[in-house]
C-alpha cells in the first residue's frame, strides 16, 4: 500500500510539472495558481524519488532499463524540443509562404492598405465553428494583423449566437463577413479572398469616392463588357471594387466634361475625337483634373497628333521587339514585354515587380521642352527594338527591318506622363460646333447677310439689344491643388489599349499599370502598389507515370521502409 501511494504521488507530481511547463512556457499563463501547481508537482516528484530510491536503484541495473533509458531520453529530448519550438513560435511569430504563387503572402497593395488604417475596424466573421472557411479566413486576417493593430477579428458561429446573427441579417450557410468602423459597414458574401477583403477595407476607411469617366462614341473599349477580350469591363470592375465610381459619357452630347469627373480615360478610340472634344479634354486638364489616353497604332492619328499640346509626340508607327528575352514564346515582335529594367523611376511603376504585357504598341515620347510642363517617359523597349513607320508591312505580311534616320531604333518609349505646373500654358481653343451645335457664346450677326423673310421681326424698342460676344476661349481657373500638388492636371498617354482589355488584364501586372496611374492622379498613395494575383492556381501537374511513382512511394515505399526498420530492430534485440 505504501509503495502504491509513493508511486501515485510520483506520477501525480510528474503530470503536475509537465502541466506547469506547458501552461507557463507555451500558453504564457503565469497566474499564482499555475505556479502553485508547479511547486506542488515538484515537491511530489522529489518526494517520490527520495522515498523509492532503493527500488529505483535496483530497477536501474536491469537490462530492460538500460535499453529503455536511451529511448526514454530520446522521447524526453523530442518533447523538450517541441515545447521549446512552440514557445519560440508563440513569442516570435513569423510566417513563411513556401507556395510558388505566394498564396499565403499579402500583396504590397494589401499591406499598404493595412498600414494606412487610421481608425480601428472590427471584422465579424460568421462561420460554422471548425469549418474550412473559418480556418481559411482566420489565416487571411492574421496576414493583415501582422502589419496593423487596427483590425480586430471576432469569429461568430451563427448557430451558437443567433441574436448577433439576426442583428447582422446573416442568412448564408457558407459564411458572411461584416467589417464595422463606427457607423459604417461593409459586407462580404461567399468571397473571402484577399482582393475583395482589401477592397472592403478601402471602401470602409476611405473618406471619398472618386469618379472616373470613360469617353464613348469613338469605338472605345466597352465599359460594360467584362466578358469579351475587346472589352474593358474587367478593369472597371476592379476600379469599382475600390473607392472609384466609373461612368461612360459622350463628350459631344454632354457639351463638356462632367464636373464630377476627376479622371477621364480615353480607352482605345478607333475613330477621331472631334476638335471640340479635344478642346473639352484640354479644358479639363487646365482646370486641374486628369486625363489618361490609351491610343493604339493605325487609328485616330489626328487625335494622337493633338497630344502634342501636352508636350508629347505620339508616333504614327508600330513598335517591334527583336530581343527574344522581351518577346512572348513564338517570337511575335508586336508583343512587348516590360519588366522592372524597362521602367523609369516614377510612383506609377516603382512598385511593379513582375512584367507587363502590351500588344501592338505605338511610340509615345517626350517632345520639345515646354515651360510649365514636367514630362517624363515611363517605359522603353530593349536596344534591339524599333518603331516601324512603314506600316504597309502589316497587310503585306513581310517582316520589315529598321531604317536609320527614319525609325526610332533602340529604347523606344511607349508611355509618358505630364504634370502641368502652369495651367495657363495648356492651349485651349474654341469649343463651338459649326452648323448650330455646341456653342459657348451667341453667334455674331453679319449685317451683309440676306434677310430671311420667314424670320421673326424683332422690335428694337421692345427690349434692349444684347451685345454680341465673339466666341473666345474662357479664362482657365486652376483647381485648388491637393497636398502640395501642381495646380494643373496630369496626363498619361500609353501607346496601347490592349493591356487594359479583358484579354490581357490578367497577364503579369497589367491591372496595376492603370490602377496605379489612377491612384497617383487622385492622390490615393496607399493604393499605389502591386496587387494580389488570383490567376495562379498552385496546382501540381504530373503525367500518369509520375502519378503512379508518387503513389507507390507514399502508399507502399514509406510505410514499407518503416516496417522493415522495425523488424530489423526487433531481430537485433532478440539476438542479444
Amino acid at each position: 500500500m505504501k509503495t502504491t501511494l509513493i508511486r501515485g504521488a510520483g506520477l501525480l507530481g510528474g503530470l503536475a510539472v509537465v502541466g506547469f511547463l506547458v501552461a507557463y512556457w507555451l500558453l504564457e499563463q503565469q497566474s499564482p495558481q499555475v505556479v502553485g501547481v508547479g511547486v506542488v508537482g515538484s515537491v511530489l516528484l522529489v518526494l517520490f524519488l527520495w522515498l523509492d530510491r532503493e527500488e529505483l536503484s535496483e530497477v536501474s541495473q536491469s537490462r530492460a532499463v538500460r535499453y529503455g533509458t536511451g529511448a526514454a531520453l530520446s522521447v524526453a529530448l523530442a518533447f523538450g524540443v517541441t515545447i521549446a519550438a512552440n514557445v519560440l513560435a508563440k513569442r516570435y511569430d513569423k510566417r513563411w509562404d513556401l507556395t510558388s504563387e505566394g498564396r499565403y503572402t499579402l500583396s504590397d497593395h494589401s499591406v499598404s492598405v493595412a498600414k494606412g488604417l487610421a481608425e480601428p475596424v472590427t471584422v465579424l466573421g460568421f462561420f460554422q465553428t471548425g469549418s474550412p472557411e473559418e480556418d481559411s479566413f482566420r489565416d487571411l486576417v492574421e496576414g493583415y494583423t501582422a502589419h496593423t493593430d487596427k483590425l480586430q477579428l471576432k469569429l461568430v458561429d451563427p448557430v451558437q449566437e443567433p441574436l448577433l446573427a439576426q442583428e447582422y441579417a446573416i442568412t448564408s450557410s457558407f459564411g458572411t463577413v461584416v467589417l464595422v468602423q463606427g457607423e459604417k459597414r461593409q459586407r462580404l458574401e461567399n468571397d473571402f479572398k484577399e482582393e475583395p477583403f482589401t477592397n472592403a477595407i478601402l471602401r470602409l476607411s476611405s473618406s471619398k469616392e472618386h469618379t472616373i469617366c470613360f469617353t464613348t462614341g469613338h469605338g472605345e473599349r466597352e465599359v460594360d463588357d467584362d466578358a469579351s477580350a475587346e472589352g474593358i469591363g474587367g478593369m472597371v470592375v476592379k476600379m469599382e471594387g475600390q473607392n472609384y465610381k466609373a461612368k461612360p459619357f459622350v463628350p459631344l452630347k454632354e457639351g463638356a466634361v462632367p464636373a464630377d469627373c476627376e479622371v477621364v480615360i480615353v480607352a482605345g478610340p478607333q475613330s477621331e475625337l472631334a476638335p471640340q472634344e479635344r478642346e473639352m479634354l484640354a479644358r479639363h486638364v487646365a482646370e486641374g483634373r486628369h486625363l489618361i489616353v490609351l491610343i493604339d497604332p493605325l487609328v485616330a492619328n489626328e487625335t494622337a497628333a493633338d497630344l502634342s499640346r501636352y508636350g508629347l509626340i505620339v508616333g504614327d508607327d508600330l513598335v517591334l521587339e527583336n530581343n527574344p528575352n522581351y518577346q512572348l514564346e513564338g517570337g511575335d515582335p508586336s508583343y512587348i514585354v516590360l519588366d522592372k529594367a524597362s521602367m523609369d523611376f516614377h510612383p506609377i511603376v516603382n512598385d511593379m515587380k513582375a512584367i507587363a504585357l502590351l500588344r501592338t504598341v505605338r511610340s509615345v515620347r517626350k517632345g520639345p521642352d515646354v515651360e510649365g510642363y514636367n514630362v517624363q517617359e515611363l517605359a522603353r523597349t530593349s536596344p534591339q527594338s524599333w518603331a516601324e513607320t512603314d506600316l504597309s508591312f502589316v497587310t503585306a505580311g513581310v517582316m520589315p527591318s529598321p531604317d536609320e534616320g527614319v525609325d526610332l531604333i533602340g529604347g523606344v518609349p511607349m508611355m509618358a506622363v505630364v504634370e502641368v505646373v502652369d495651367p495657363s500654358v495648356v492651349p485651349v481653343g474654341d469649343m463651338s460646333l459649326p452648323g448650330g451645335g455646341l456653342s459657348l457664346a451667341p453667334a455674331p450677326v453679319d449685317p451683309a447677310a440676306p434677310v430671311d423673310p420667314a424670320a421673326p421681326v424683332v422690335d428694337p424698342a421692345a427690349a434692349p439689344a444684347e451685345p454680341v460676344v465673339e466666341p473666345v476661349a474662357e479664362p482657365v481657373v486652376a483647381a485648388t491643388p491637393a497636398r502640395g500638388r501642381n495646380p494643373g492636371g496630369r496626363v498619361l498617354v500609353i501607346g496601347d489599349s490592349d493591356f487594359a482589355g479583358n484579354g490581357l488584364l490578367a497577364q503579369g501586372q497589367n491591372q496595376d499599370l492603370l490602377l496605379n496611374a489612377v491612384a497617383w492622379m487622385v492622390d490615393e498613395e496607399d493604393q499605389i502598389a502591386s496587387r494580389s494575383s488570383e490567376g495562379a492556381s498552385g496546382l501540381l501537374t504530373m503525367t500518369g507515370l509520375q502519378g503512379i511513382v508518387v503513389w507507390l512511394i507514399a502508399v507502399l515505399g514509406a510505410p514499407g521502409l518503416a516496417v522493415a526498420l522495425a523488424l530489423r530492430s526487433w531481430i537485433q534485440r532478440r539476438s542479444l
